[in-house]
């Protein structure tokens, strides 16, 4: 599952310069330690960060189970 986010990730950066991971709290620092290598740059925030009037564009959507997460932290 990690290629396939990195992937999508990578794809979505040809699309828009300005990216930003949106993500619950509860994933971030996963996200964050796999995108560490090579998309460092990337902004990664959870839900809770954001304002009630932000304006999100969301241009991919992943949806992965808890074991699934917890199958790629190993």
């Amino acid at each position: 599952h990690k290629t396939q986010i990195l992937q999508l990730i990578e794809q979505a950066l040809k699309q828009s310069a300005k990216l930003f991971i949106v993500t619950s709290v509860d994933t971030r620092r996963f996200l964050r330690k796999i995108t560490e290598a090579t998309l460092f740059d990337v902004p990664i925030l959870s839900w809770q960060e954001l304002g009630e009037e932000s304006l999100i564009q969301v241009v991919e959507s992943i949806d992965l189970s808890e074991e699934e997460l917890a199958d790629n932290e190993e």
